[in-house]
């Protein structure tokens, strides 16, 4: 679980990367080992007809949630317990799926039945804790977090939770020595300090918030935005808009509307308030559970992440970043219209509404509504013309359609339209070199894939495609070997870059060492035809014959270009020219 926490990579709102000790397999067997095995194939026909047997609706239950149906899990369980409400397995499967549907109540009910049961399963004490807190009991809710299990993941949440529940009782030190011992934890520094700062905010003491959030901000030489818009928030409600202003133009993710911002941050009492400021224990509960759903977005399933979001938009509807996120998540995990839904409760106004918009294109994009997408982005840009951003997004568009002149055009005005370069700009000039290359404009891309290495000289996906790009042209093969080499460090297990590896040394005409990098490759990525094709070619050089025709035909059987299909033909009939 700490592995998972400290290894989210830092983007918006997202704290820089924390520990690497722990698999996060570690995470899901601790906390969702109650899901069991794999409900057999029957179970998605007994989730449409509703079937009156528990255990028909039991397993059709657990299938729809292994399926990402939380609607229907919640229905055959609920359905499962007419028959037979006390049964342990359906009170705790029918819990995870209704904190997973947000229906937060309804799961906490389900808490308190099993526990009267004397079952607890993992977060029925953090449900009805919240459930305590957000009415206001915060002693209850108190004597309900100190049931937590011991955890991986309670080593961080625990502590966050005290730290919180102990200012809204009056016990200030108590919380802040809290947080105080979360920073001093290697990998969740800047997390500490951030809610060390937010707690004496709220304590109103505003030069130890300042040295909280100055120490956090020096933690790093790029601390987060999720840091920087809260010591911003933290500044102006001190009445120091100058300072708070200086941080906004620090924010580096783009990713939220600075002039917004800086509006909310100014005038303190609009509808948005709440987007940004904190103002009580329940705030910087619903903030730690944010951040705890954050690092864990990147987890095997999602559903981690999912709960972690209801739980904090749970304690505080208004939060924008919380709903992005939950939409993000369920995104991820093929729950498109779900996605969309939470996208666009995003109010126009907020600082956070164009980076939902540019989610929901996305999301529009996933379910192949491109054209919705282009137009809500051209929307965007008639109503935001000097932004740069809906023109990066209407280039990754064009280029998922292989439309790679108005790819082209876009990441150009995305480029004309900034004020400046950025090191994260490589990924702007990647795209476009992608773009280019596949229009047959080598000049332009070959200039394109070297700017974004200027910009990021270590980043593996640009020297890979530069590498593999020399090296299917014959040229500058040395170069070539040294860039993909030190790719393949970055990434081992990466099947692309490891055939980008082999394909270098073939087209170098090393094919004894060829073999065993691209034989790698392929068990690495075994249904991809260039590589399986690639790997025949390769044993072909160095005598295998009976194995190239094996490999050539296997890659011939899956999805292929015509005049790839036709080389391969040509190969299966001549082979290869001996040298």
């Amino acid at each position: 679980m700490l592995a998972l926490l400290k290894q989210s990579s830092a983007r918006l709102l997202v704290f820089p990367p924390f520990l690497k000790r722990l698999s996060c397999l570690v995470l899901v067997g601790a906390l969702l080992a109650s899901c069991g095995n794999e409900p057999t194939k029957s179970g998605r026909a007994l989730s449409n007809g509703f079937e009156i047997s528990m255990s028909g609706n039991y397993l059709a239950g657990r299938y729809a949630r292994r399926d990402n149906d939380s609607r229907m899990a919640s229905i055959n369980f609920k359905l499962a317990r007419l028959k037979d409400p006390n049964d342990i397995r359906l009170i705790r499967e029918a819990f995870l799926s209704e904190l997973r549907l947000g229906n937060i109540e309804e799961a906490a009910k389900l808490a308190e039945h099993s526990i009267k049961l004397d079952a607890v399963s993992p977060f029925m004490m953090l449900v009805i804790g919240l459930r305590e807190a957000k009415s206001g009991n915060w002693e209850k809710a108190n004597d309900a977090f100190g049931k937590l299990p011991q955890s991986q993941l309670n080593q961080i949440l625990g502590p966050l939770i005290l730290g919180w529940t102990s200012i809204a009782t009056g016990k200030l030190d108590l919380g802040l020595t809290s947080f105080s011992k979360i920073s001093e934890k290697q990998g969740f520094e800047i997390l500490g300090l951030l809610h060390l700062g937010l707690g004496y905010q709220i304590a109103g003491d505003v030069q130890k918030a300042d040295a909280a959030f100055e120490k956090a901000l020096l933690h790093n030489t790029v601390p987060p935005d999720r840091l920087k818009i809260s010591a911003a928030a933290h500044y102006a409600r001190s009445a120091r808009p100058e300072k708070a202003r200086k941080m906004v133009r620090r924010l580096t993710q783009n990713d939220v509307d600075a002039t917004v911002l800086n509006t909310i941050l100014e005038e303190k009492n609009t509808l948005l308030y709440k987007e940004v400021f904190i103002d009580d224990a329940s705030d910087g509960l619903a903030d730690a559970l944010f951040d705890i759903s954050q690092a864990l977005k990147n987890d095997l399933t999602g559903e981690l992440a999912i709960i972690f979001a209801r739980l904090s938009l749970y304690m505080r509807p208004e939060f924008a970043p919380a709903e992005i996120l939950l939409g993000e998540t369920l995104n991820q995990s093929g729950k498109h219209q779900q996605a969309i839904a939470h996208f666009s409760k995003i109010r126009a106004k907020s600082p956070y509404f164009l980076f939902a918009q540019f989610n929901l294109a996305t999301t529009l994009q996933n379910i192949e509504k491109t054209e919705d997408a282009v137009s809500l982005l051209e929307n965007i840009i008639k109503n935001n013309p000097k932004d740069y951003r809906p023109y990066i997004h209407i280039g990754d568009l064009k280029r998922s359609l292989k439309k790679w002149d108005e790819a082209i055009k876009a990441y150009s005005r995305a480029l004309q339209l900034k004020t400046g370069t950025e090191n994260s700009d490589w990924i702007l000039y990647y795209s476009r070199g992608i773009a280019y290359e596949q229009s047959k404009n080598w000049d332009q891309a070959e200039a394109d894939f070297l700017k974004a290495l200027e910009l990021s000289p270590n980043q593996p996906f640009v020297m890979n495609y530069l590498g593999y790009a020399w090296a299917e042209q014959g040229i500058k093969l040395t170069k070539a070997n040294e860039l993909i080499v030190k790719a393949v460090k970055q990434r081992p297990r990466d099947g692309y870059i490891a055939d980008s590896l082999g394909w270098v040394l073939y087209q170098s005409g090393d094919y004894k060492r060829a073999v065993p990098e691209l034989e790698r490759a392929v068990q690495l990525r075994p249904n991809d035809a260039t590589i399986n094709d690639h790997l025949g070619d390769a044993y072909w050089k160095v005598g295998r014959k009976l194995e190239a025709r094996f490999q050539w035909d296997k890659a011939k059987s899956m999805k292929l270009e015509a005049d790839h299909l036709e080389s391969i033909n040509q190969k299966l009939k001549h082979g290869l020219e001996d040298n």
